[in-house]
């Protein structure tokens, strides 16, 4: 907290919460305001009155367990430090920069170099392929049938042809007139 008196009566700026990796307090800074840790230091963005002497106090809040992993407002307050104060001096005038304008730059790339790369001689030797003659087994052949006798031969065109007159008789006795 910072006051514009040791009593606290003027607030300049009001309480926020600040945490790092291993604590949670409250240290003096604007609601809302951006707070950095580092270390022991905090930094924050305040505008501070030149000529104006300030006063501020801080304390920890912490959980009853003083479990520093849950980073919230414990039902256990620290007490106040001491109360103590800085003055703010009015700032130095810094003269503006001057940026003298940078001459203009002019890059020359020689060109690229012409590489001429004999093609490559590639001699593929031609592969000698030797096949062993396949082994050829045949099994023996049959016995030779013995030849129709010619009076069968006859016998079969005989019974054919009275089988197709039998076939045609049927074929027309069973027609109906019409």
């Amino acid at each position: 907290m910072i006051a514009l008196d040791s009593d606290f009566t003027e607030v300049a700026l009001d309480q926020v919460r600040v945490k790092d990796s291993s604590t949670v307090g409250i240290v003096a800074g604007p609601t809302g305001s951006t707070i950095t840790v580092k270390g022991e230091q905090f930094t924050f963005a305040v505008e501070y009155m030149p000529d104006t002497t300030y006063y501020w106090k801080v304390r920890v809040d912490y959980t009853e367990v003083g479990d520093p992993t849950t980073y919230e407002y414990g039902p256990v307050r620290g007490q106040w430090s001491e109360v103590r104060s800085f003055t703010v001096i009015e700032a130095p005038v810094t003269p503006p920069v001057e940026v003298a304008p940078t001459p203009e730059i002019t890059v020359s790339v020689p060109p690229a170099p012409t590489v001429i790369l004999p093609a490559p001689e590639i001699i593929i030797p031609t592969p000698e392929i030797v096949l062993p003659a396949p082994q050829v087994t045949l099994p023996p052949s049959p016995a030779p049938v013995a030849p129709i006798p010619g009076w069968a031969l006859y016998l079969i065109i005989i019974i054919g042809a009275v089988l197709v007159i039998a076939l045609i008789v049927l074929i027309l006795r069973t027609r109906r007139p019409v």
